[in-house]
């Protein structure tokens, strides 16, 4: 078993209206479970925290099902969903949680009222089922998981197949995007990184990432002091080598533009310490340049 922490996302250039959180979990057939949490209608970012601030999320995969919770400092609520290959479609069925909050995040919390669960049905590889999680206590809005069943073919982000020489971007070659959904993927000395892992997105459009046993890697695409050249971003992938290994991201969507290639810069964050939940995982996210090199 593996767990995650959802990929919580701050940025409007990131994320529609309404986006809460997303991520997703890995059957041990290979059947990815795609999450996408929305608050409906939507809030404004400034009473977004206000409305389910305190709200984190996580995923623990299993061998047939997946476990989804969410806590705050004193309940937490969830479930379980199970999905199995039937004849060219999958069986879908949600279950009660058995997530132990004690076990998986070592504190005792109170359960909330599980949600109104859908009847077991058959679903095709893409397509989404909604389950309503928390409505708020005047009733105005409400927390809604999105939920897609994808093949891991459908899922799996592509190697880049850009070939050119990288060379330095400049802000004439538009937005810096970084598309994690319906996932991403990282790369370890030419292996897939199949371990836990979570991702913070902030406004920036500066990509950090921290492996368990080495610091913290701030990636720019932009020159700047302290930086070294260590790599290229490339369509939809980041790569580059630091300390003996080679790294590569893969995201769903083109970073800096479809057939583009850009250098990569790296500063080494040696200050940077994960929470205790996430020593054994990868983390990753974004944020401002400036602030990630504010020590």
């Amino acid at each position: 078993m593996k767990t995650s922490i959802l990929f919580l996302l701050a940025s409007a250039a990131l994320a529609q209206p309404g986006f809460f959180m997303s991520g997703g979990g890995d059957l041990k057939s290979g059947i990815v479970v795609h999450f996408r949490t929305m608050i409906e209608p939507p809030v404004k970012v400034a009473d977004m925290k206000a409305f389910a601030g305190g709200l984190s999320g996580g995923v623990s995969d299993g061998d047939d099902a997946v476990r989804r919770y969410m806590w705050d400092d004193s309940i937490y609520f969830g479930y379980d969903i199970a999905v199995t290959r039937v004849a060219g479609s999958y069986s879908v069925t949600f279950l009660p949680s058995t997530i132990s909050p004690q076990r998986m995040l070592g504190k005792a919390l109170t359960p909330a009222p599980q949600p109104k669960f859908p009847a077991p049905q058959l679903v095709q590889d893409g397509d989404t089922i909604a389950l309503d999680l928390f409505i708020s206590p005047d009733g105005k809005h409400k927390i809604v998981d999105y939920i897609q069943i994808l093949s891991p073919q459908k899922a799996a982000p592509p190697p880049p197949m850009t070939t050119s020489t990288p060379r330095d971007f400049s802000i004439d070659d538009g937005p810096v995007r970084f598309a994690i959904e319906p996932k991403m993927t990282y790369w370890i000395d030419g292996r897939e990184f199949t371990g836990p892992s979570g991702f913070t997105g902030k406004p920036g459009a500066t990509f950090w990432i921290w492996v368990p046993g080495g610091p913290r890697y701030v990636l720019s695409l932009a020159p700047a002091p302290g930086f070294e050249k260590v790599g290229a971003v490339r369509d939809n992938a980041i790569a580059f080598s630091a300390d003996g290994h080679s790294y590569e991201i893969r995201f769903s969507g083109p970073i800096a533009g479809a057939g583009a290639a850009f250098n990569l810069y790296l500063l080494r964050d040696t200050a940077y310490i994960p929470k205790p939940e996430q020593l054994n995982e990868i983390v990753s996210g974004t944020d401002r340049l400036d602030k990630l090199i504010a020590h």
